[in-house]
C-alpha cells in the first residue's frame, strides 16, 4: 500500500516553500485550502538534454499562488479560475510562461526550458570570487532584520530497501529573515508509518537551524562561507558568468581548506548587480544522524543544503531544499 500512494519521493527529504502571503500545499493530493477549481499537472525538462528539471519555480501571474517541481521534475497546481498564466523558472535555464485555459488544462503540461548561455570571464581574477562573497555577506548583514511571515511546509520521507516504511507531513507557520529561519508552529500535519526494524529522527530541526548568516554568533571564529573568514577558511573558484533574466549570475564553487577540521563544499550563485544570493548549495560529510535502532551504524552520511532565492521585490523567502543521505 506505502509503496503505490508514494511512487515519486526519495529517501528521507526534506522540502520548505516559504512565501509572504498563502502558499498552497499541492504534494501527495493535499488540499488545506479546498477553494481550488481547476487541478494542472505537467513535467519539465531540459529542451536538449531531456533530463527533468526538479525543484523548478512556478508561480501565477497577478497571484501568491505557487509551487515547485519534484525531483521527477513533476508538478501539481491548483487554480482558482482561468485562463491563467503560469510562469516556469530555474537557475540555469531561460524563463517561460504558458497560458492554461479551458480548453488545455486537463491534458498533463509538458515543459521544455532552454539552457540559459554560460560565458567565462575574459580575465579571471583570483580575488574576483571572494570580493562577490564579501559583497554578498555584507548585504545580508545589512538586510538581517527584515522579517517574513508565511507558510511552510515540510516533507520527510524514510525509505528502507527502497520502500516507504515512515512519513511526516507538516505545514508551518513561518517567521524568517533573508539568511535564515526564525521561528515555526505547527498549522497542520499528519504522520504515517508502517512497522520496520528502524524510524529516523526528525530532520526538519536541522532545516530550522541552518542558515547563511546568525548575527548572533561570533564573526570572529565564524566557519560559514559568508563571513569575514571566507579567505582564510575557504577556497573558491569563479566557474563561469550565468545570463538570467536580464542580470549577470556569477557561479562561484567553494570548499574549506584542507587544514580546517569543519569541511564543506558546494556552489554558490550571487547576481553581481544587486550582490543578492541567488542560489546556495552545499555539502556536509560525517553528518551525525540517530535513529531508533541503538544497534544500527550509518555509513558516510552527510548532510546536503539547496536553497533558492526568489528574485522578487515583495517580502518573499527563499525556497529551501534539504536533503539527508
Amino acid at each position: 500500500m506505502f509503496s503505490s500512494i508514494f511512487p515519486a519521493l526519495y529517501r528521507s527529504s526534506l522540502r520548505l516553500l516559504l512565501t509572504s502571503g498563502f502558499f498552497l500545499v499541492a504534494f501527495l493530493g493535499l488540499n488545506f485550502a479546498a477553494v481550488a477549481q481547476y487541478t494542472v499537472r505537467g513535467t519539465i525538462t531540459d529542451k536538449e538534454t531531456k533530463e527533468v528539471l526538479p525543484f523548478v519555480s512556478i508561480s501565477v501571474t497577478g497571484t501568491t499562488n505557487g509551487t515547485a517541481s519534484n525531483a521527477n521534475g513533476e508538478f501539481t497546481l491548483v487554480l482558482k479560475d482561468l485562463p491563467r498564466t503560469l510562469v516556469f523558472s530555474e537557475l540555469g535555464h531561460l524563463r517561460d510562461t504558458v497560458r492554461v485555459t479551458q480548453a488545455n488544462y486537463t491534458t498533463p503540461l509538458q515543459i521544455a526550458l532552454a539552457a540559459a548561455s554560460v560565458a567565462l570571464p575574459e580575465v579571471k581574477v583570483n580575488s574576483y570570487p571572494f570580493q562577490l562573497v564579501e559583497k554578498a555577506f555584507r548585504q545580508l548583514q545589512s538586510n538581517y532584520s527584515k522579517k517574513f511571515y508565511g507558510k511552510a511546509y515540510y516533507r520527510q520521507l524514510t525509505r528502507i530497501s527502497d520502500e516507504p516504511t515512515e512519513l511526516q507531513e507538516v505545514v508551518w507557520n513561518v517567521k524568517s529573515n533573508p539568511a535564515r529561519i526564525e521561528g515555526t508552529t505547527i498549522s497542520q500535519g499528519r504522520y504515517a508509518a508502517k512497522q520496520a526494524a528502524t524510524a529516523f529522527s526528525n530532520f526538519s530541526i536541522y532545516t530550522r537551524r541552518y542558515g547563511l548568516y546568525d548575527a548572533g554568533m561570533d564573526s570572529t571564529k565564524s566557519l560559514a562561507l559568508l563571513s569575514p573568514n571566507t579567505v582564510k577558511n575557504y577556497l573558491l573558484e569563479l566557474k563561469g558568468l550565468l545570463d538570467q533574466d536580464s542580470s549577470t549570475i556569477a557561479e562561484i564553487t567553494f570548499e574549506t581548506r584542507p587544514e580546517i577540521k569543519y569541511q564543506s563544499s558546494g556552489t554558490i550563485w550571487i547576481n553581481i548587480e544587486t550582490n543578492k544570493i541567488v542560489r546556495y548549495k552545499m555539502t556536509q560529510p560525517s553528518f551525525t544522524a540517530t535513529s531508533s535502532n541503538p544497534n544500527q551504524k550509518f555509513k558516510n552520511p552527510k548532510l546536503s543544503v539547496d536553497m533558492v532565492f526568489q528574485p522578487s521585490d515583495a517580502p518573499v523567502s527563499p525556497s529551501t531544499t534539504c536533503r539527508w543521505t
